[in-house]
């Protein structure tokens, strides 16, 4: 996570995120994970603890999260795949991820 946020944070302010991960052919990836990273970094989601739900982060430093919150899309690049099930977008991206309508 600190790796993602200090990357992102070197980036700058965004207006516009674009998220191309793979699919969940791909899971062991960890680019679910990561995805679900730079959602939160950018307040799209709010941070999960480990076991999938949310926490305030209280209490962990981070980096300094962007002001505004930019446009975020995340399009799971399917290939030839069928398209991923609910339960396989919430265990490859997360439960609040997975909420959002519409989903990954």
């Amino acid at each position: 996570r600190q790796q993602v946020e200090k990357f992102l944070a070197s980036l700058g302010e965004r207006r516009d995120v674009l998220i191309l991960p793979p699919d969940f052919t791909r899971f062991h990836s960890q680019a679910g994970l990561i995805t679900r990273y730079i959602s939160e970094y950018y307040n799209f989601t709010p941070k999960e603890n480990g076991n999938g739900s949310s926490s305030d982060g209280g209490g962990d430093e981070e980096e300094e999260q962007p002001s505004t919150p930019p446009a975020i899309q995340i399009i799971p690049a399917l290939g030839t795949h069928a398209p991923m099930t609910p339960s396989q977008i919430e265990l490859m991206f997360g439960k609040e991820l997975s909420e959002k309508n519409p989903n990954p």
